[in-house]
Parts: structure tokens; sequence; C-alpha cells
């Protein structure tokens, strides 16, 4: 009896070491996140200028598909499980162009890379944050200018900031939402800015 009941112990002990094994081992499931669709509200178009956005260049640090927050000013925080669907250079790029066109009625607006005739206008730059700070803002601050068919600029080089409260940092929806938010105050800029450089051209 009590070899029998040594054997079940070891077996128990050995069931119990598997499994622990096993959970050590397992990898939370990757989730991918996506930006909103644009509003919806589509104005008439009243004007044939055609606008080429971007190209528009990310920082190094958001050139991967893992969602960044910041643990403080200096520590980045590389969210291994919380992924874009697709390169967030051309998901930004994307989505602006199809939110400024849908609100923009001086003209037209698409994708750089989408674009094979010469557009009228080109809004470009470079994205220097993107991410979620410490005090739980999103935070967009980009560089850029409108320059036109002969390279020449229209809307001076220049830096925006846009800050958003999350809710929750730790909650990747939130992320998200406080990311999308700050790409719609950029649109917002955009559309005001190509709508006096269109009508002064």
């Amino acid at each position: 009896m009590k070899i029998r009941a040594w054997i079940s112990a070891q077996r128990l002990a050995c069931l119990a070491t598997a499994l622990l094994l096993q959970a050590c081992g397992t990898s939370p499931p990757t989730r991918y996140w996506a930006l909103s669709e644009p509003a919806a509200t589509t104005v008439e178009k009243t004007g044939h200028a055609l606008v080429a956005l971007g190209p528009l260049m990310l920082a190094d640090y958001l050139q991967r598909p893992q969602i960044v927050v910041r643990a403080d000013d200096e520590r980045l925080k590389i969210a291994e499980f919380e992924r874009w669907a697709e390169a967030p250079d051309r998901a930004i790029a994307r989505w602006l162009a199809r939110d400024v066109d849908a609100r923009l009625a001086v003209a037209t607006v698409v994708e750089a890379t989408a674009l094979a005739a010469t557009p009228d206008y080109r809004l470009r730059g470079q994205v220097a944050q993107w991410d979620v700070d410490a005090r739980s803002n999103a935070v967009l601050v980009v560089q850029w200018e409108v320059v036109d068919r002969d390279g020449q600029s229209v809307v001076a080089m220049h830096s925006s900031r846009y800050a958003i409260p999350v809710a929750r940092a730790d909650d990747y929806a939130d992320v998200v939402r406080g990311l999308n938010g700050t790409l719609a105050a950029f649109g917002d800029e955009i559309i005001a800015e190509l709508g006096r450089t269109v009508a002064a051209h």
C-alpha cells in the first residue's frame, strides 16, 4: 500500500510539474488593431485641385507593428501582443487622405502612393511622435508642409502637436481610440490650411 501511495504521489507531482511548465510556456494571444473608419460625412466638391497626401515618414521607434506607450518621458513600452493590423505609416496616410477628402470641398485628396498623375499640391512631412505618454494622453507630433506642383512651399514647414486624453493607458481599445483622435485633430488643421491655400492660389 505504501508503494502504491508513493507511486500515486509521484505521478501527481509529475503531472503538476508538466502543467506548470505548460502554463509557463504559453504566450497570450496577439491582438490586432485597426484605425476606425473616417467620418461618414461627405461634402460636395466645389473645386478641381488635386492634393497628394504623403509621404509621411515615421520616427524610427514607430516603424514596428507593435503599439507603443510610454512608461515615462524616457522609457518606451512596446506592446508585444498588441499590434497594428497594417504598417502604421500606410494606415496613417490612408486614413488622413480619406478623412480630409470627405470633408474638404475645394480639392480632391488621395494617398500619394495611389496617385499616378502629378498633383497640384502635396502634403509631406514626418511623424516625430505618435504614442500614449506617461500622463495618459495620446500624442501626435508631426512636422509638415504643403508644396505646389513646382515644389514651392505654399504652407511652410512647421510642427503641430495634438493631445487626446485616454481613459486607461493599459486598455488598448482606449489607446487606439485616443491615437485615432489625434489623427482627426490633424485632419481638422489640414482642412483649414488647404482650404485657405487652394482659395488663395
